[in-house]
């Protein structure tokens, strides 16, 4: 029991790091142009204009399939093994929106550390956030 609760706190400790270098990297680059966030996490996958904004949005989505090992108590005292295929998805969405000069102006962000991760590291690794 004390495993789990550890592990769940290092999840819970790994997404709030993830998700505050995002949103701490993402922040200071507000006033700069667009272009320094696409040097630093590559390309977006959208360019929307809604209700007269230009918005810049990053987006990923994937399906991992993994195997879990579930264990099998037996009352003779040999325990054996079931395994159980599951699933997570991992998604993330930054939006950006900028004004007419493609200055940065705000942000937001949504999704999981599975998802977010990869562009946390591209952010702290180019800030040091």
């Amino acid at each position: 029991m004390k495993v789990l609760g550890s592990a769940l706190l290092f999840l819970f400790i790994a997404a709030c790091s993830t998700f505050s270098s995002i949103d701490e990297g993402v922040a200071s680059l507000r006033g700069q142009n667009i272009n320094s966030l696409i040097n630093i996490i590559g390309l977006p996958s959208a360019e929307q204009n809604i209700a007269g904004r230009k918005i810049f949005v990053w987006d990923t989505s994937q399906t991992v399939s993994t195997t879990t090992a579930v264990p099998i108590y037996n009352p003779s005292g040999f325990n054996s093994y079931v395994y159980a295929p599951s699933s997570a998805e991992y998604v993330c969405t930054i939006k950006v929106v900028v004004d007419e000069n493609d200055i940065i102006q705000s942000h937001e962000l949504e999704g999981n550390i599975g998802g977010c991760q990869r562009w946390s590291r591209r952010i702290s690794a180019a800030l040091g956030s």
